[in-house]
Protein backbone atom coordinates (compact mmCIF):
# COMPACT_ATOMS: atom_id res chain seq x y z
CA UNK A 1 0.00 0.00 0.00
CA UNK A 2 1.35 3.33 -1.02
CA UNK A 3 0.34 6.63 0.67
CA UNK A 4 0.91 9.96 -0.92
CA UNK A 5 0.31 13.52 0.21
CA UNK A 6 1.39 16.50 -1.21
CA UNK A 7 5.24 17.43 -1.05
CA UNK A 8 4.91 20.84 -0.09
CA UNK A 9 2.57 23.25 1.59
CA UNK A 10 1.65 26.82 0.01
CA UNK A 11 3.23 27.96 3.02
CA UNK A 12 6.78 26.45 2.98
CA UNK A 13 6.87 27.02 -0.60
CA UNK A 14 7.46 30.53 0.19
CA UNK A 15 9.98 29.54 2.76
CA UNK A 16 11.78 27.19 0.60
CA UNK A 17 11.89 30.16 -2.54
CA UNK A 18 13.30 32.57 -0.17
CA UNK A 19 15.75 29.71 0.58
CA UNK A 20 16.97 28.59 -2.77
CA UNK A 21 17.24 32.27 -3.54
CA UNK A 22 19.27 32.83 -0.72
CA UNK A 23 21.46 29.89 -1.07
CA UNK A 24 22.22 30.21 -4.40
CA UNK A 25 23.32 33.93 -3.84
CA UNK A 26 25.67 32.46 -1.11
CA UNK A 27 27.08 29.64 -3.84
CA UNK A 28 27.49 32.87 -6.00
CA UNK A 29 29.71 34.04 -2.97
CA UNK A 30 31.32 31.20 -2.53
CA UNK A 31 32.56 30.46 -5.89
CA UNK A 32 33.62 34.21 -5.77
CA UNK A 33 35.67 33.50 -2.93
CA UNK A 34 37.32 30.39 -3.90
CA UNK A 35 38.76 32.23 -7.00
CA UNK A 36 40.06 34.67 -5.05
CA UNK A 37 41.74 32.65 -1.82
CA UNK A 38 43.16 30.92 -4.95
CA UNK A 39 44.31 34.36 -6.39
CA UNK A 40 46.22 35.23 -2.88
CA UNK A 41 47.82 32.21 -2.44
CA UNK A 42 49.37 32.19 -6.22
CA UNK A 43 50.64 35.73 -6.07
CA UNK A 44 52.40 34.94 -2.78
CA UNK A 45 55.68 34.17 -5.26
CA UNK A 46 55.43 37.55 -7.04
CA UNK A 47 55.01 39.67 -3.58
CA UNK A 48 57.84 37.67 -2.15
CA UNK A 49 60.11 37.84 -5.00
CA UNK A 50 59.08 40.50 -7.35
CA UNK A 51 60.75 43.85 -7.73
CA UNK A 52 58.58 45.88 -5.45
CA UNK A 53 58.94 49.22 -7.51
CA UNK A 54 58.09 47.18 -10.23
CA UNK A 55 54.54 47.96 -11.91
CA UNK A 56 53.17 44.51 -11.69
CA UNK A 57 54.20 43.51 -8.56
CA UNK A 58 52.28 46.43 -7.25
CA UNK A 59 49.55 45.64 -9.21
CA UNK A 60 49.47 42.32 -7.77
CA UNK A 61 49.48 43.32 -4.23
CA UNK A 62 46.62 45.53 -4.19
CA UNK A 63 44.79 42.80 -5.99
CA UNK A 64 45.62 40.70 -3.46
CA UNK A 65 44.94 42.91 -0.75
CA UNK A 66 41.53 43.89 -2.32
CA UNK A 67 40.25 40.52 -2.03
CA UNK A 68 41.63 39.89 1.71
CA UNK A 69 38.11 39.68 3.09
CA UNK A 70 37.83 35.91 1.83
CA UNK A 71 38.49 33.99 5.25
CA UNK A 72 35.61 37.00 6.87
CA UNK A 73 33.22 36.46 3.62
CA UNK A 74 33.44 32.64 4.39
CA UNK A 75 32.54 32.65 7.77
CA UNK A 76 29.76 35.24 6.89
CA UNK A 77 28.26 32.90 4.54
CA UNK A 78 28.51 29.46 6.45
CA UNK A 79 26.72 31.18 9.32
CA UNK A 80 23.90 32.40 6.79
CA UNK A 81 23.41 28.88 5.14
CA UNK A 82 23.38 27.11 8.58
CA UNK A 83 20.95 29.62 9.86
CA UNK A 84 18.79 29.44 7.12
CA UNK A 85 18.76 25.68 7.77
CA UNK A 86 17.71 25.60 11.15
CA UNK A 87 16.18 29.34 11.68
CA UNK A 88 12.67 27.63 12.13
CA UNK A 89 13.64 23.53 13.04
CA UNK A 90 15.41 23.08 17.07
CA UNK A 91 18.68 21.87 16.56
CA UNK A 92 19.43 18.33 17.65
CA UNK A 93 22.89 19.12 18.58
CA UNK A 94 24.59 15.63 18.37
CA UNK A 95 23.23 15.03 15.22
CA UNK A 96 24.10 18.61 13.81
CA UNK A 97 27.94 17.63 14.95
CA UNK A 98 27.81 14.87 13.52
CA UNK A 99 26.72 16.13 9.93
CA UNK A 100 29.55 18.77 10.44
CA UNK A 101 32.06 16.16 11.43
CA UNK A 102 31.35 14.00 8.53
CA UNK A 103 31.23 16.62 5.90
CA UNK A 104 33.37 19.08 6.82
CA UNK A 105 36.47 17.76 9.48
CA UNK A 106 36.68 14.32 8.30
CA UNK A 107 37.51 16.01 4.59
CA UNK A 108 39.97 18.10 6.39
CA UNK A 109 41.42 15.64 8.36
CA UNK A 110 41.61 13.87 5.29
CA UNK A 111 43.52 16.62 3.63
CA UNK A 112 45.76 17.13 6.04
CA UNK A 113 47.17 13.78 5.84
CA UNK A 114 47.31 13.85 2.02
CA UNK A 115 49.41 17.41 2.72
CA UNK A 116 52.07 16.03 5.06
CA UNK A 117 52.39 12.64 3.45
CA UNK A 118 53.30 14.80 0.28
CA UNK A 119 55.83 16.95 2.68
CA UNK A 120 57.28 14.49 4.16
CA UNK A 121 57.81 11.76 1.95
CA UNK A 122 57.75 13.53 -1.18
CA UNK A 123 59.71 17.36 -0.42
CA UNK A 124 61.52 15.66 2.31
CA UNK A 125 60.48 18.73 4.66
CA UNK A 126 60.75 17.17 7.64
CA UNK A 127 60.19 13.27 9.16
CA UNK A 128 57.36 11.48 10.01
CA UNK A 129 56.16 12.21 13.49
CA UNK A 130 52.69 11.09 14.51
CA UNK A 131 52.51 13.55 17.13
CA UNK A 132 53.22 15.86 14.72
CA UNK A 133 50.91 15.11 12.24
CA UNK A 134 48.23 14.85 15.22
CA UNK A 135 49.35 18.32 16.18
CA UNK A 136 49.08 20.14 12.77
CA UNK A 137 45.35 18.60 12.42
CA UNK A 138 44.02 19.96 15.69
CA UNK A 139 45.73 23.52 15.37
CA UNK A 140 45.63 24.03 11.60
CA UNK A 141 48.79 25.04 10.69
CA UNK A 142 50.49 22.90 8.39
CA UNK A 143 49.39 24.77 4.95
CA UNK A 144 47.98 28.65 5.37
CA UNK A 145 44.64 27.89 4.41
CA UNK A 146 43.59 25.25 7.32
CA UNK A 147 43.39 27.51 10.26
CA UNK A 148 39.76 28.71 8.30
CA UNK A 149 38.73 24.83 9.33
CA UNK A 150 39.37 25.06 12.66
CA UNK A 151 37.84 28.70 13.31
CA UNK A 152 34.72 27.21 11.43
CA UNK A 153 34.54 23.89 13.78
CA UNK A 154 34.52 26.44 17.18
CA UNK A 155 31.72 28.33 15.68
CA UNK A 156 29.42 24.38 14.91
CA UNK A 157 30.14 23.78 18.33
CA UNK A 158 28.95 27.35 19.49
CA UNK A 159 25.81 27.41 16.66
CA UNK A 160 23.30 26.28 19.19
CA UNK A 161 24.31 29.05 22.07
CA UNK A 162 25.07 31.91 19.44
CA UNK A 163 21.71 31.00 17.45
CA UNK A 164 19.06 31.60 20.48
CA UNK A 165 21.28 34.84 21.57
CA UNK A 166 20.40 36.16 18.11
CA UNK A 167 17.01 35.20 18.12
CA UNK A 168 16.80 37.01 21.79
CA UNK A 169 18.53 39.74 21.19
CA UNK A 170 17.98 42.99 19.05
CA UNK A 171 19.96 42.98 15.63
CA UNK A 172 21.49 46.33 16.75
CA UNK A 173 22.53 45.02 20.08
CA UNK A 174 23.63 41.73 18.92
CA UNK A 175 25.96 43.19 16.05
CA UNK A 176 26.96 46.13 17.94
CA UNK A 177 27.87 43.67 21.07
CA UNK A 178 30.06 41.17 18.44
CA UNK A 179 31.71 43.95 16.39
CA UNK A 180 33.28 45.34 19.92
CA UNK A 181 33.52 41.87 21.12
CA UNK A 182 35.91 41.21 17.96
CA UNK A 183 37.29 44.34 18.25
CA UNK A 184 38.97 44.32 21.49
CA UNK A 185 40.26 40.40 20.98
CA UNK A 186 41.99 41.61 17.89
CA UNK A 187 43.37 44.98 19.76
CA UNK A 188 44.44 43.12 23.03
CA UNK A 189 45.06 39.79 22.28
CA UNK A 190 48.43 39.88 21.88
CA UNK A 191 49.44 41.90 25.34
CA UNK A 192 46.81 40.48 27.63
CA UNK A 193 45.79 36.77 26.80
CA UNK A 194 49.50 35.01 26.16
CA UNK A 195 52.05 34.06 23.86
CA UNK A 196 50.09 30.65 23.32
CA UNK A 197 46.86 33.02 22.31
CA UNK A 198 48.99 35.81 20.03
CA UNK A 199 50.44 33.30 18.13
CA UNK A 200 47.38 31.41 17.10
CA UNK A 201 44.66 34.29 17.68
CA UNK A 202 43.25 33.99 14.20
CA UNK A 203 42.52 30.18 15.10
CA UNK A 204 40.22 31.47 17.67
CA UNK A 205 36.64 32.30 16.74
CA UNK A 206 36.29 35.62 18.67
CA UNK A 207 38.56 36.53 16.40
CA UNK A 208 35.94 36.62 13.68
CA UNK A 209 32.50 36.54 15.89
CA UNK A 210 30.61 39.49 14.20
CA UNK A 211 30.69 38.21 10.95
CA UNK A 212 29.29 35.12 12.19
CA UNK A 213 26.67 36.54 14.24
CA UNK A 214 26.13 38.99 10.72
CA UNK A 215 25.55 36.01 9.04
CA UNK A 216 23.09 34.79 11.60
CA UNK A 217 21.16 38.01 11.18
CA UNK A 218 21.33 38.56 7.86
CA UNK A 219 19.45 34.70 7.07
CA UNK A 220 17.03 35.45 10.57
CA UNK A 221 16.20 38.84 8.49
CA UNK A 222 16.55 37.94 4.96
CA UNK A 223 14.35 39.88 3.50
CA UNK A 224 14.49 43.01 5.35
CA UNK A 225 18.92 41.96 4.86
CA UNK A 226 18.59 42.38 0.96
CA UNK A 227 15.66 45.30 0.55
CA UNK A 228 18.50 47.43 2.72
CA UNK A 229 21.35 46.58 1.09
CA UNK A 230 19.41 46.77 -2.92
CA UNK A 231 18.49 49.87 -1.79
CA UNK A 232 21.63 51.54 -0.06
CA UNK A 233 24.01 49.61 -2.74
CA UNK A 234 25.60 53.03 -4.19
CA UNK A 235 25.88 53.73 -0.09
CA UNK A 236 27.88 50.54 0.32
CA UNK A 237 29.98 51.23 -2.76
CA UNK A 238 31.14 54.89 -1.15
CA UNK A 239 31.72 53.24 2.24
CA UNK A 240 33.65 50.95 0.69
CA UNK A 241 35.77 52.97 -1.56
CA UNK A 242 36.56 55.58 1.26
CA UNK A 243 37.53 52.73 3.45
CA UNK A 244 39.53 50.46 0.79
CA UNK A 245 41.12 52.84 -1.05
CA UNK A 246 43.56 54.92 1.83
CA UNK A 247 43.91 51.04 3.39
CA UNK A 248 45.22 49.53 0.30
CA UNK A 249 47.92 52.49 -0.25
CA UNK A 250 48.76 52.77 3.08
CA UNK A 251 49.22 48.89 2.93
CA UNK A 252 51.28 48.92 -0.19
CA UNK A 253 53.54 51.80 1.90
CA UNK A 254 54.10 49.90 4.46
CA UNK A 255 55.01 47.03 1.79
CA UNK A 256 57.14 49.33 0.23
CA UNK A 257 58.93 49.81 3.45
CA UNK A 258 57.86 53.46 3.50
CA UNK A 259 55.80 53.80 6.62
CA UNK A 260 54.90 51.69 9.31
CA UNK A 261 51.12 51.10 9.06
CA UNK A 262 50.34 51.32 13.06
CA UNK A 263 46.63 50.99 12.57
CA UNK A 264 46.82 48.30 9.84
CA UNK A 265 44.66 46.09 12.32
CA UNK A 266 42.21 48.38 12.84
CA UNK A 267 41.63 49.36 9.17
CA UNK A 268 41.70 46.11 7.93
CA UNK A 269 38.84 44.46 10.78
CA UNK A 270 36.29 47.83 9.04
CA UNK A 271 37.64 46.86 5.43
CA UNK A 272 36.46 43.15 5.73
CA UNK A 273 33.28 44.33 7.46
CA UNK A 274 32.19 46.66 4.73
CA UNK A 275 33.39 44.34 2.02
CA UNK A 276 31.51 41.32 2.86
CA UNK A 277 28.50 43.13 3.20
CA UNK A 278 28.85 44.85 0.17
CA UNK A 279 30.10 42.22 -2.06
CA UNK A 280 27.42 39.95 -1.07
CA UNK A 281 25.06 43.27 -2.06
CA UNK A 282 26.66 42.93 -5.16
CA UNK A 283 26.02 39.54 -6.06
CA UNK A 284 22.26 39.47 -4.85
CA UNK A 285 21.95 42.10 -7.88
CA UNK A 286 23.64 39.73 -9.60
CA UNK A 287 22.67 36.44 -8.93
CA UNK A 288 19.17 36.11 -11.16
CA UNK A 289 21.66 36.82 -13.82
CA UNK A 290 24.06 33.87 -12.97
CA UNK A 291 20.96 31.61 -12.17
CA UNK A 292 19.52 32.26 -15.69
CA UNK A 293 22.71 32.77 -17.93
CA UNK A 294 25.70 31.24 -16.20
CA UNK A 295 25.19 28.31 -15.03
CA UNK A 296 28.97 26.77 -13.54
CA UNK A 297 28.53 29.19 -10.54
CA UNK A 298 25.49 26.40 -9.77
CA UNK A 299 28.32 23.81 -10.34
CA UNK A 300 31.03 25.63 -8.27
CA UNK A 301 29.02 26.25 -5.73
CA UNK A 302 29.09 22.47 -4.73
CA UNK A 303 32.99 21.72 -4.93
CA UNK A 304 34.16 25.13 -3.26
CA UNK A 305 35.22 23.60 -0.03
CA UNK A 306 37.07 20.60 -1.52
CA UNK A 307 38.24 23.41 -3.86
CA UNK A 308 39.80 25.26 -1.07
CA UNK A 309 41.51 22.37 0.83
CA UNK A 310 43.07 21.12 -1.90
CA UNK A 311 44.36 24.51 -4.18
CA UNK A 312 47.79 24.70 -2.05
CA UNK A 313 48.65 21.28 -2.44
CA UNK A 314 48.29 22.38 -6.44
CA UNK A 315 50.81 25.33 -6.05
CA UNK A 316 53.26 22.53 -4.08
CA UNK A 317 53.47 20.55 -7.42
CA UNK A 318 53.63 23.42 -10.05
CA UNK A 319 56.02 24.95 -7.66
CA UNK A 320 58.04 21.67 -7.55
CA UNK A 321 57.67 21.06 -11.44
CA UNK A 322 58.67 24.82 -12.36
CA UNK A 323 61.59 25.23 -9.78
CA UNK A 324 64.48 24.39 -12.41
CA UNK A 325 63.28 26.13 -15.01
CA UNK A 326 64.70 30.00 -16.01
CA UNK A 327 61.02 31.67 -16.20
CA UNK A 328 60.54 35.48 -15.19
CA UNK A 329 58.29 35.95 -12.16
CA UNK A 330 55.60 36.91 -14.61
CA UNK A 331 55.72 33.87 -16.43
CA UNK A 332 55.58 32.37 -12.98
CA UNK A 333 52.69 33.60 -12.24
CA UNK A 334 51.12 32.71 -15.69
CA UNK A 335 51.69 29.38 -15.19
CA UNK A 336 50.80 28.87 -11.07
CA UNK A 337 47.23 30.49 -11.89
CA UNK A 338 46.64 29.09 -15.33
CA UNK A 339 47.28 25.54 -13.91
CA UNK A 340 46.10 25.74 -10.53
CA UNK A 341 42.73 27.31 -11.28
CA UNK A 342 42.26 24.67 -14.11
CA UNK A 343 43.53 21.74 -11.39
CA UNK A 344 41.64 22.87 -8.36
CA UNK A 345 38.22 23.08 -10.20
CA UNK A 346 38.10 20.45 -12.41
CA UNK A 347 39.82 17.77 -10.62
CA UNK A 348 37.17 18.66 -7.59
CA UNK A 349 34.44 18.38 -10.17
CA UNK A 350 35.64 14.87 -11.46
CA UNK A 351 35.64 13.79 -7.45
CA UNK A 352 32.27 15.00 -6.88
CA UNK A 353 30.33 13.72 -9.78
CA UNK A 354 31.95 10.39 -9.00
CA UNK A 355 30.98 10.30 -5.64
CA UNK A 356 27.56 10.87 -6.47
CA UNK A 357 27.78 8.30 -9.29
CA UNK A 358 29.07 6.04 -6.92
CA UNK A 359 26.60 6.43 -4.35
CA UNK A 360 23.70 6.40 -6.76
CA UNK A 361 24.81 3.00 -8.24
CA UNK A 362 25.24 1.11 -4.94
CA UNK A 363 22.19 2.68 -3.33
CA UNK A 364 20.37 1.03 -6.58
CA UNK A 365 22.34 -2.39 -6.49
CA UNK A 366 22.52 -2.28 -2.85
CA UNK A 367 19.43 -1.11 -0.97
CA UNK A 368 18.99 -0.38 2.84
CA UNK A 369 17.72 -3.84 4.25
CA UNK A 370 15.88 -1.46 6.72
CA UNK A 371 13.53 -0.35 4.41
CA UNK A 372 12.23 -4.16 3.21
CA UNK A 373 9.10 -4.61 4.39
CA UNK A 374 7.87 -0.98 5.18
CA UNK A 375 4.81 0.26 4.42
CA UNK A 376 5.55 3.69 2.61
Amino acid sequence: MTLTKPLISVKSSAAQIIQHNHISTVSVLETFLCLFVIFIHISSDVIINGSQPGIFTGLIFLCGKAVSFVVPAFIFSSAVKLTMKYKDTPIDYWKFLKNRLKNIYVPYVIWVIVYYAYFVFLRHYFKFSFIEMFRYILIGDLAAHFYFIIVIMQFYLLMPVLLACCKKAAPAFGLATAFLITLAFRMFADNCLGPFVSAYRSSVFVFFLVFWVMGIYCALYYDRFVAFIKKSAVWWLIIFVAIAGPHLVLSYMQYRGMIVYWQAEVIHYIFCLTSTLGFYSFLTILTPFFEKYFNPFKLAGGISYYVYLSHVLFIFIIDQVIVDLDFSVLMRFGLRASSVYVMSFVLCYLYVISKKRIKSFVGTNWPNRSHQGRVV
